[in-house]
């Protein structure tokens, strides 16, 4: 892929206002941005580690048994290493001394039903630096950019619904073209979330999915790349 930002955007989905104030009162990350996304949705950006930590409040109820395959976010912070801290929802986030685990910025775990499936998609599909190894068959964790994600095999890990999600939901990757990435992961294999389309002047977005259904969103943020392209 060619990245845009060399680390990788989280989000939770929630209808719980005090998740948004967990996060700024507990946690305690710099509310950088609330932006609207569509009727019922409203997106409150936090800085995370230089990444961005979109939480998506959401009118008229998540259900709770509505969740991704994303078991885990780690944190480097040398300050807060060890401690682990859990939103109302059941979110919950570790910090770790940076380098801990290969981590240096943030690390993303997956449970996930098939550990070579998922080598293949992160490795092949997506184009992401293996950790470890040259091929795809025997690793259980891929780089993009600064970003580590792992995934752990669960045999009975089930399939991602779509969305919304309750607690962590998807990640972001901002690149330079995004029909260009998102073709190219389809005829890799991977699975279509959601076709390109143009947020405004803002973005360009698509979404695609891993074996399990787990989202991640290819966004093309002018703020970034330019004006973006008139399609």
């Amino acid at each position: 892929m060619h990245l845009a930002k060399d680390r990788l955007d989280v989000a939770l989905m929630t209808d719980r206002i005090d998740v948004v104030e967990f996060w700024r009162d507990v946690v305690g990350l710099t509310l950088d941005e609330i932006l609207p996304i569509r009727r019922g949705q409203v997106q409150y950006r936090f800085d995370l580690c230089e990444s961005v930590l979109k939480v998506n409040v959401i009118d008229g109820g998540v259900d709770a048994t509505r969740r991704s395959g994303i078991s885990e976010v780690t944190v480097a912070d040398a300050l807060r290493a060890g401690q682990t801290l859990v939103d109302p929802d059941g979110t919950a986030i570790r910090f770790v001394a940076p380098g801990d685990d290969g981590i240096e910025q943030i690390g993303v775990t997956f449970a996930v039903s098939d550990a070579a499936a998922a080598a293949r998609y992160y490795v092949d599909a997506l184009g992401w630096q293996p950790l470890g190894s040259a091929g795809a068959g025997d690793v259980d964790g891929v780089r993009c950019g600064r970003t580590v994600v792992r995934w752990r095999e669960l045999a009975d890990a089930p399939p991602v619904p779509a969305m919304p999600l309750r607690g962590w939901a998807y990640l972001t990757v901002q690149i330079h073209d995004c029909d260009a990435e998102h073709a190219g992961v389809l005829t890799r294999g991977g699975a279509e979330g959601l076709a390109p389309v143009t947020l405004g002047t803002t973005a360009r977005i698509s979404m695609v999915r891993d074996p399990d259904g787990n989202w991640l969103e290819l966004s093309q943020r002018a703020s970034l790349t330019g004006p973006l392209p008139d399609r």
